[in-house]
């Protein structure tokens, strides 16, 4: 069934939709709690390294439930937030998108090896040399542009992934920039404004070293609101690619 929700960007729609959930203390509630079970595993000191395995568990039922939201948004966006339920799935498909975010780091590090390797070859790694800023800047730059590319394209996979619910989905490229293309003005817009939640999650509780404890929670509710508005970017492509068919 079509859903008569306006389709297209909507930040206002989208904090709206989180707390105008009849359950919505509960889902951010479970929500700030597995984020900060993540953090305390991942940095529980000398016993990180034994509970890691727990720790990315942990983790990906998170990330398996930002998936069950993009899913919801994107094909329902008249129901309400999902539930937290069927944990295994949540892992499983948790597990498979952390996975596939690997893929960044290593390519992150395999631009840094070729660079050292390429510099070293060519004699540029010695600082008292004219060609050493060139490959340092060279290097950074290259740097920062995988991770620029990572924030900006992996969000369009995820939302891919979570719309087709098979893995190679969010490997399909083509269909994630075939999203893009119908409406690139948006995408822009999302990935500034989710540069800006999240920053804002992560630094305004810093002020105050009391306000450090909403971490979790505050960050949960950047990916809900972030992960809310990728779906209706998402279905307002969709609809632009049923529109042309």
């Amino acid at each position: 069934m079509e859903s008569d929700t306006p389709t297209g960007l909507d930040p206002n729609g989208a904090f709206k939709k989180i707390f105008k959930d009849p359950s919505w203390k509960l889902v951010l509630g479970v929500g700030s709690i597995v984020n900060a079970a993540t953090l305390v595993l991942l940095t529980s000191g000398r016993f990180a390294l034994p509970l890691l395995p727990v720790a990315f568990l942990v983790w990906a039922a998170s990330q398996g439930y930002i998936l069950k939201v993009a899913r919801t948004v994107i094909k329902s966006p008249d129901e309400t937030l999902p539930q937290w339920s069927g944990w295994a799935d949540m892992m499983i498909s948790g597990l498979t998108w952390l996975a596939i975010m690997c893929t960044q780091i290593i390519v992150f590090f395999s631009v840094l090896y070729f660079s050292l390797v390429f510099g070293s070859w060519r004699n540029w790694l010695n600082a008292l040399t004219p060609q050493f800023a060139y490959w340092a800047y060279g290097t950074i730059f290259a740097e920062f542009l995988v991770l620029f590319l990572g924030a900006f394209f992996f969000p369009l996979l995820m939302a891919n992934f979570a719309e087709k619910e098979h893995a190679s989905a969010a490997l399909a490229v083509k269909s994630a920039l075939n999203r893009l293309y119908r409406k690139p003005e948006q995408f822009v817009l999302l990935w500034l404004l989710s540069t800006g939640l999240y920053a804002i999650a992560l630094l305004l509780p810093m002020i105050t070293v009391v306000g450090v404890v909403l971490i979790p929670l505050t960050t949960f509710i950047a990916s809900l609101a972030n992960t809310i508005m990728l779906g209706q970017v998402w279905r307002a492509a969709d609809a632009t690619v049923a529109a042309s068919d």
